[in-house]
Order: C-alpha cells, then structure tokens, then sequence
C-alpha cells in the first residue's frame, strides 16, 4: 500500500483504495503456477540426470531454482539436492 492509497483510504472513497486504472495498473502481473504444471516440472526436473540438464529445463520454462524448493513440499516429491 502506497502513501497515496493510505490517503485516499483516510478520504473516504468507500473503501476502493485505488483505482483498476491508477498509476500502477499497467505492471505486469505476477506468474500464478497449478498444481499440475509443478508437478510435471518437479517430474522433468528429477528425471534429468546432469545438472546442465536441471538448469536447461529452469531457463527454457523462465523459472528460478528457488521455486523446486518451494514447490517440494505441497508435490510431496522427494528431497532435491542442487548440484
């Protein structure tokens, strides 16, 4: 929340604070991942046998390593060790 939608907030505007239109509505949105598409990617990811392998697959579908580690344990796939 930006000091200008705590002031428009603190004005009374019914409590829409900002606006589908204000200034920062043409950022892109954040990349939402299903469950499915985890799992298909933790299945890739372990299947590869190099870590050239792991990191081909992270940079052709424009994701961080970090997200394997995050994704774990909701997939319930088994423990990824990063080489």
């Amino acid at each position: 929340m930006s000091i200008a939608d705590v002031t428009a907030a603190r004005s009374g505007h019914a409590g829409r604070v900002a606006s589908p239109d204000g200034p920062r509505a043409s950022r892109p949105k954040r990349r939402t991942f299903t469950r499915e598409y985890k799992v298909s990617i933790l299945g890739q990811y372990e299947a590869a046998s190099t870590p050239q392998e792991r990191n081909g697959l992270l940079r052709r579908e424009g994701i961080y390593s970090a997200y394997i580690t995050e994704w774990c344990p909701f997939t319930g796939c088994r423990d990824l060790a990063f080489s």
